[in-house]
């Protein structure tokens, strides 16, 4: 428990170094390493439990069934490249494969049907970055499934929920109808009160960088992950991912360190007390009487003044750097979270460089 604490604590206090990698590439020192296309969908990573609805039976509406997700990384090359997702329960697929085609900016979902002779069906579409719906559907002409398909994956404003609804469309229609909508809470959550569930706040990834649900053992420490994609990876290659935990540590020699673990937000606030306000404590060594009247002196004859310039370039480091955090999440679609870190610029550090720009985009946002 104590080594997890440790490494926990390592990896949410370096998170806010990650600002000064673009999304999606990968910084050693920060534990992030999400591609950009996917970032806006991985409040996904783990697993869900919930209830699906049939909606094209008036008789039946009322009437459903339990069904569990799990989505876990797909990586290659020691990269995550793609989502999978386990479906139990679910009438019409079991599994699934979800990627980002960067040349035809398209989500795609290789999806296999239940029943005895499992069929691979092809979904595309786009992920609208204001509503935060994924939409796939299958292609013109695909005879895997009788009908044409629609779905579409919706989260609700705190990401611990999200909705999954099946549309059809029979040969010769022109619209959509509902079949089947099925809503699922993350495992771990509750829904009482409005900061979210018991699984709010979690340690981070020790791969990934994103919020963990689970933990691996290697050589008497334990690491936390997000997802058993991360739990393969990490055993494919333990050593690689214990550097990564041993750079962090390094990337952190000498700063500031909170008494507790820093919380990890769901997708919302995936940054979330990453500045650490903390003041650092210096321990004191045991001089002798002459020693300690020599250096009083030393230190009396030393202006205060000198040490402002230190600590205004700091606030001036935090500040840029929670402005860079609001311009990142701000480009994955994430507006909430963004504007809420351009409010912290204003509030905490109003007369840093970071305050105008941070003051522009807030009210840009604000007026949407």
């Amino acid at each position: 428990m104590i080594r997890w604490f440790t490494i926990s604590l390592i990896l949410s206090s370096a998170m806010l170094l990650a600002v000064s990698t673009a999304p999606g590439e990968q910084d050693e020192s920060t534990g992030r390493d999400i591609p950009a296309a996917l970032a806006p969908l991985e409040y996904l990573v783990g697993g869900w439990h919930g209830n699906a609805i049939p909606k094209n039976s008036s008789a039946q509406q009322f009437r459903g069934w339990p069904e569990t997700h799990a989505w876990a990384w797909i990586f290659k090359g020691g990269k995550p490249v793609g989502l999978s997702v386990a479906f139990t329960g679910d009438k019409t697929f079991a599994s699934g494969r979800l990627t980002h085609d960067a040349a035809h900016s398209l989500y795609q979902l290789e999806a296999k049907t239940t029943g005895k002779t499992p069929k691979i069906v092809a979904l595309e579409g786009q992920f609208d970055a204001r509503s935060k719906i994924l939409t796939l559907e299958t292609k013109d002409g695909d005879r895997a499934l009788a009908d044409k398909l629609r779905i579409s994956i919706r989260p609700n404003g705190s990401f611990i929920r999200y909705t999954l609804l099946e549309e059809r469309r029979s040969e010769g229609e022109t619209i959509f109808h509902k079949a089947v909508e099925t809503s699922l809470t993350r495992d771990g959550e509750r829904l009482a009160g409005a900061g979210g569930g018991d699984g709010a706040d979690r340690p981070k990834c020790i791969v990934t960088g994103g919020a963990a649900t689970m933990t691996v053992s290697f050589k008497g420490a334990t690491y936390p992950l997000c997802c058993t994609g991360c739990r393969d990876e990490f055993n494919d290659n333990p050593e690689k991912y214990i550097k990564k935990a041993a750079l962090l540590a390094a990337a952190q020699t000498g700063k500031p360190k909170t008494a507790a673990p820093a919380k990890v937000g769901r997708f919302d606030d995936d940054f979330s007390d990453d500045v650490d306000k903390t003041p650092k404590t210096t321990t004191k060594k045991t001089m002798s009487p002459a020693k300690t009247a020599t250096k009083t002196a030393t230190e009396s004859n030393a202006p205060a003044v000198k040490k402002a310039p230190a600590a205004k370039d700091a606030q001036a480091t935090r500040a840029a750097s929670l402005l860079r955090l609001g311009q990142t999440l701000e480009k994955n679609g994430n507006s909430k979270a963004a504007l809420g870190y351009y409010k912290r610029v204003l509030k905490e550090y109003p007369d840093s460089s970071a305050a105008k720009t941070a003051a522009l985009r807030a009210k840009a946002l604000e007026s949407d």
